[in-house]
């Protein structure tokens, strides 16, 4: 994991910046207040913003479908992001998501806490998912279904997970959490994952 430079880090999931440009997203108005509170850490030197290559990747995908008023403020929004490297490695993300999966299968009820679904994400969020996790960032996405695992890879006091419908961060239970990560198969599981990146 890198240095941190300021206190908070965030992460920011392709819907972050989806809601904030779409003028029609029924999100748009909590996108709004994310940002401007995320900014206001930026400038006051309080928070960076972290985005993979992976969210820009999509994003590039996605602006086909924009048009010309919301792909102006997808460029605006752009200015002030670290694009992280590329960090592709297919086994950590296999074992992402079979960590997923797992908790899915065996936890969903611990975890499913908005009762929005436990999902193991695609191979486009588990490289979110792990570029978050080695950054040590605030993931933050609507999509909180696909990073339930996120919170668990974290002692149970860290605020990993925000979820921009709620505007809060998502919490596992403790007695959960304890469960979760003292499972046998989740620990050998989680040992690989960071084996992959000593």
């Amino acid at each position: 994991m890198s240095k941190l430079i300021s206190d908070q880090r965030y992460m920011l999931d392709t819907n972050v910046f989806r809601y904030k440009v779409d003028s029609h997203s029924n999100h748009r108005t909590k996108a709004k207040r994310l940002w401007r509170k995320i900014l206001s850490e930026l400038e006051n030197g309080e928070a960076e913003i972290f985005v993979p290559l992976e969210v820009i990747r999509e994003l590039e995908i996605q602006a086909y479908f924009m048009n010309k008023n919301e792909k102006d403020r997808l460029d605006q929004l752009m200015d002030c992001l670290v694009i992280l490297p590329e960090s592709e490695n297919v086994f950590a993300e296999h074992l992402i998501r079979k960590l997923s999966a797992y908790i899915r299968k065996n936890y969903k009820q611990n975890v499913n806490l908005l009762n929005r679904g436990v999902e193991y994400p695609s191979i486009s969020d588990a490289r979110i998912l792990i570029n978050a996790w080695q950054n040590d960032c605030t993931l933050v996405t609507s999509n909180i279904k696909d990073y339930m695992l996120f919170p668990l890879l974290f002692e149970f006091e860290n605020q990993k997970l925000y979820d921009l419908i709620t505007e809060d961060f998502v919490f596992i239970d403790h007695i959960s959490h304890e469960i979760i990560t003292n499972d046998e198969e989740f620990r050998t599981l989680k040992d690989e994952l960071v084996s992959v990146f000593i």
